[in-house]
């Protein structure tokens, strides 16, 4: 990100954070790999998503860290001209009712799903916590198996999911394997969007998407998961490993 906005400040360009996944995240302190500058690093470390753009946009599906009971989300930025803007299309692009100056939407969010947000807000924090622990606890119950690829644990990430890469092909099989042991498991985004048919052949190819949709799969998480449950779920993952 601290490269993103670099780039977009030189060009005069907003940048659009998708934190539908984020809630609560914050952006890490700067690896040791890290392209842009120090003041940028100190500027964004340890900043919550959604701060870092111009703007941020959050998802309140229900089975996001911060779930509504149906669909929701909520727009961020301090920029008070794109506040104004988000605010009128909201209601079909008008400030004033029936006075319609662009074309806008129907967006608005209803007051049950946030009076159900109201309640959940102050939990999030915990709940995040959580999520880091059944991180963690993976982390170390998945630790020297060489045919899959564990994310990283780093500070601020909310593990909205665990996902993991399944190496030489056997993501499907393994899925499949888990499956008849109990274990739910999903492949999130299999088709790339250069794939999809709006976009198929207006871009050269992109072959680490292409393995990537190959090799991702996310494994159960939520904040109550037990440690016995993950240590389950790991054990049967070794199982199908020890199995080849």
């Amino acid at each position: 990100m601290g490269a993103i906005v670099e780039v977009a400040q030189a060009h005069g360009l907003a940048v659009l954070e998708d934190c539908a996944q984020a809630f609560g995240a914050r952006y890490c302190p700067p690896c040791e790999n890290c392209q842009c500058t120090a003041a940028t690093q100190q500027t964004l470390a340890n900043q919550f998503t959604g701060a870092i753009g111009s703007m941020g946009a959050f998802s309140f599906f229900p089975t996001k860290n911060l779930g509504a009971y149906g669909d929701g989300g909520l727009i961020t930025t301090n920029d008070d001209d794109l506040a104004e803007r988000s605010r009128m299309l909201r209601v079909h692009g008008s400030r004033q009712r029936y006075h319609h100056e662009m074309i806008g939407y129907n967006s608005r969010l209803d007051s049950l799903q946030a009076a159900i947000l109201r309640v959940k807000l102050p939990h999030i924090d915990r709940w995040n916590q959580e999520r880091r622990r059944v991180a963690q606890t993976y982390h170390q119950a998945l630790a020297g198996l060489e045919m899959i690829v564990t994310p990283r644990i780093v500070p601020g990430h909310v593990f909205h999911q665990y996902t993991i890469r399944v190496l030489d092909g056997r993501r499907d099989a393994l899925a499949a394997y888990l499956k008849a042991a109990g274990i739910s498991s999903m492949v999130y985004y299999p088709i790339p969007q250069d794939h999809c048919p709006m976009y198929k052949g207006q871009s050269p190819p992109n072959p680490v998407s292409d393995r990537l949709a190959n090799e991702v799969l996310s494994l159960p998480i939520w904040p109550e998961l037990s440690d016995a449950t993950i240590e389950y779920i790991a054990a049967t993952i070794r199982q199908f490993f020890q199995r080849l």
